[in-house]
């Protein structure tokens, strides 16, 4: 695996680099991106009160540590230097010890309760402590999450294209599948259209955390975690 030619990706299609955010200042543009594009309009973070919580400097610090892994992409335009979209991404792999699934305690421990519901919620009913049960014969995935773009240039290809892109430095580095969870009816569809298989799909009423149905009024269809095995 080529791990220089992965930090080094960097693709120019109709004036918009994409490239893997390796710096400082591009982890920082990262995290306001997220704050201001992705959260707001995150159906999860909305039945849960709005992303108020979410500038908690707790939750910045957790995700700067993904961004830094140096495995998501983001798009900006040439001509303006303007950020217009990012696909947060980090390697798993496979662990040698058996891991413990988390408790919802755990995360009201690190992070506010909203974000805590939302982590526990992933751990629970995705498992995403423990990517590879779903995955036996492999011990590398691309695992993503957080795709979004500006609002002023949605519907332009740029999420697909991010998505594409993604493929290919996970390729790169090595991964033999990507995995991906999906909140919003909008990504679900698009990650049917690419063909990724869909390993699980909760609705939100049978979602239970702490003894409570906090999620019973996201507004879409459910929470789905897709997979993409590489050939």
């Amino acid at each position: 695996m080529d791990f220089k030619s992965a930090l080094n990706h960097c693709e120019i299609l109709n004036g918009i680099k994409y490239s893997i955010p390796h710096n400082e200042q591009d982890y920082q543009q990262c995290a306001d991106f997220y704050f201001t594009h992705f959260l707001p309009r995150e159906p999860m973070v909305l039945a849960l009160g709005g992303q108020g919580h979410s500038q908690d400097s707790r939750v910045r610090a957790h995700f700067l540590g993904i961004v830094r892994k140096n495995a998501s992409i983001m798009a900006t335009d040439l001509a303006t230097g303007q950020l217009l979209g990012t696909r947060i991404a980090e390697i798993k792999e496979r662990e040698r010890e058996v891991q413990a699934e988390p408790s919802f305690k755990m995360f009201q421990a690190m992070y506010p309760e909203p974000i805590a519901t939302i982590f526990y919620t992933f751990a629970k009913y995705l498992k995403d402590w423990d990517s590879f049960d779903e995955f036996k014969d492999l011990d590398r995935i691309y695992a993503m999450f957080a795709l979004a773009t500006h609002l002023d240039w949605g519907g332009k290809g740029i999420a697909k294209e991010l998505l594409a892109q993604s493929i290919k430095v996970a390729k790169n580095l090595g991964c033999r599948g990507a995995q991906v969870v999906a909140t919003n009816d909008a990504t679900i569809h698009i990650f049917q259209k690419l063909g990724m298989t869909l390993l699980q799909q909760v609705p939100w009423d049978e979602i239970q955390v702490n003894g409570k149905k906090p999620l019973i009024k996201v507004n879409s269809e459910a929470l789905c975690n897709f997979f993409l095995k590489f050939a």
